[in-house]
């Protein structure tokens, strides 16, 4: 990928672009684009690979030369087939899984992070069942990709999913950020009926008390007390953003009222 094609693939003019701009653009683009909200995933993984060459490209570099340098493969010849040893069953791509530690309150806004990782990789010419340039044996490649977390890019296991950036053999595995919610004035819970993980607080109050101020996600709201309410409130729309097959939706809040 060179300077023109990474511009063109964040949508951004190559003659006048900053590390800023290129965040803003990132970031829109990969909440458009995602797969497990209806985005092409060959798109999605230039977007990525676009970004990656921005950030750490300099002008004093020259990616124009890489053709000129590459080696053609070797030409095999009629002895080859004798001296191929016998092939085997190529190995399973796996995942690579990345846990991140994460509080509500950033899941809500949203951020990103460069992880770094290795996988394996298989030859191109056999993938990995052996012939007579790698022998069966998988490399393994330094990644760093920049990922963004957000609510809506994670699924059912809090896990947010990254298709085709895992280990490579007869076929690509995925990269899997694993969603560590750690403690903060939120937290999460889950319901059978419910699908989506609540947002859950306390709040402390009074026997006569008819309203509590809550703090969500958002702001602070003050909220009615009723009668019949069982010690929770439900506070809904209130929680953290999700996509559906009907479009992105807010989950619930509910707090725990603790009386004094």
């Amino acid at each position: 990928m060179n300077l023109e094609e990474a511009c063109k693939a964040l949508g951004i003019n190559k003659r006048d672009y900053s590390q800023e701009k290129i965040k803003v653009c990132y970031r829109k683009m990969i909440l458009n684009h995602h797969p497990d909200r209806g985005g092409n995933e060959q798109k999605f993984k230039k977007i990525i690979e676009a970004y990656n060459f921005l950030k750490n490209y300099t002008p004093s570099k020259s990616y124009s030369s890489a053709k000129q340098n590459t080696k053609t493969k070797p030409k095999r010849n009629v002895f080859d087939e004798k001296r191929q040893k016998r092939r085997t069953k190529p190995a399973d791509p796996q995942d690579v899984i990345i846990p991140i530690e994460v509080s509500v309150e950033e899941l809500h806004k949203g951020f990103e992070q460069n992880v770094k990782y290795r996988r394996r990789k298989a030859c191109d010419n056999c993938y990995g069942s052996g012939c007579y340039i790698c022998d069966g044996q998988l490399h393994h490649q330094s990644l760093e990709v920049s990922v963004y977390i957000h609510s809506t890019l994670m699924n059912d296991d809090n896990e947010i999913i990254y298709k085709g950036f895992g280990e490579i053999t007869y076929e690509a595995a995925d990269l899997v950020i694993k969603l560590n919610i750690v403690k903060s004035k939120f937290s999460l819970t889950t319901e059978e009926n419910i699908k989506f993980p609540i947002v859950t607080s306390t709040a402390s109050v009074s026997k006569n008390q008819t309203h509590v101020l809550v703090n969500t996600l958002d702001s602070t709201v003050k909220v009615a007390i009723p009668e019949d309410h069982k010690n929770i409130l439900r506070l809904k729309g209130k929680g953290l953003k999700f996509d559906t097959s009907k479009g992105t939706i807010r989950g619930d809040h509910h707090v725990i009222l603790k009386y004094n």
